[in-house]
């Protein structure tokens, strides 16, 4: 029978009461601090995944992207000097042509007038850095030496000699610059084929950099998935365990509630007639609840 003290209160109903209040408050404790140290394993592994990238590999592939775009930015700019020397060469062409056409003509003013135009093209060439992939042009001698070519007055254009004179430095200017002409405007198409070739390399270089990267980010987003879900399951089967080693209150409730003793063949039969009355899922319950041997002495 359940033993009352001078109060009327059962020890046992005390340490049940109790139990009862504390275990989900206990379990809820215990279920924190363990999640707390699982999430941070978790974290220290899921950092661990950030370092299996390989840097080594990304560093040397944008440094060889940095300077293939160094190269292409170099080349670009020479492209753009070659450019505007090949224009300027193309006017002086056109200015030695009227100089020419005013010599045969024995004008005078044409032809001062063309030569100064010729010698403002000259002064707007502009001498390109020397680069191996392309071939020496000449500007800087030219810029240095001049056409070699006189004033009409110096000719003196109303003679023949004068305009024999000025005819043939005319041809050797012209077949000068139109050498130079020509050389500079293979560089420059030069220069427009390696930058093409340049971006075409510099783009399968980045697509593959961002195609491994992407792969990587895959990779890890995956693992970290994995990793994530491994946590949650070992959490809730520790939860779980942890809700059934917390049946104290459960055990003194069975120890406050013991079997009848049976003292006679009638109360044997009265007993056995209760429990064919009860329902089995009842039953099952009553036998979860019976009490360990060394708790029967708070009865």
């Amino acid at each position: 029978m359940t033993a009352y003290t001078s109060t009327g209160i059962s020890p046992l109903a005390v340490l049940y009461t109790t139990a009862k209040a504390t275990a989900s408050e206990t379990q809820a404790i215990q279920i924190g601090y363990i999640t707390q140290s699982m999430q941070r394993d978790l974290n220290r592994k899921i950092a661990a995944l950030q370092v299996t990238t390989d840097p080594v590999s990304i560093n040397y592939s944008q440094s060889k992207i940095a300077n293939l775009m160094a190269q292409q930015k170099t080349i670009t700019a020479l492209g753009t000097v070659f450019g505007k020397n090949a224009n300027t060469l193309g006017d002086m062409l056109s200015q030695i042509t009227l100089m020419t056409t005013a010599a045969n003509n024995g004008d005078s003013t044409a032809f001062d007038n063309a030569i100064s135009a010729a010698n403002t093209d000259l002064s707007n060439l502009s001498p390109a850095a020397y680069n191996g992939l392309f071939s020496a042009d000449g500007i800087a001698a030219l810029k240095a030496n001049g056409l070699a070519i006189n004033s009409a007055a110096t000719y003196n254009l109303s003679l023949p000699a004068g305009k024999s004179a000025a005819i043939a430095d005319l041809t050797t200017a012209q077949s000068l610059v139109n050498r130079m002409f020509a050389i500079t405007s293979s560089n420059q198409t030069i220069a427009g084929s390696q930058s093409t070739a340049l971006t075409g390399k510099i783009g399968a270089l980045q697509m593959a950099q961002s195609s491994a990267q992407t792969s990587q980010a895959i990779d890890i987003a995956k693992k970290t998935a994995t990793l994530q879900q491994n946590m949650q399951n070992a959490l809730h089967l520790i939860e779980l365990n942890i809700g059934k080693s917390g049946n104290t209150a459960d055990m003194l409730y069975t120890a406050m509630h013991p079997a009848a003793p049976v003292n006679s063949v009638m109360g044997a039969l009265q007993q056995s007639a209760a429990t064919s009355a009860t329902p089995a899922s009842s039953r099952a319950a009553a036998t979860a609840k019976q009490a360990p041997a060394v708790l029967s002495f708070f009865a």
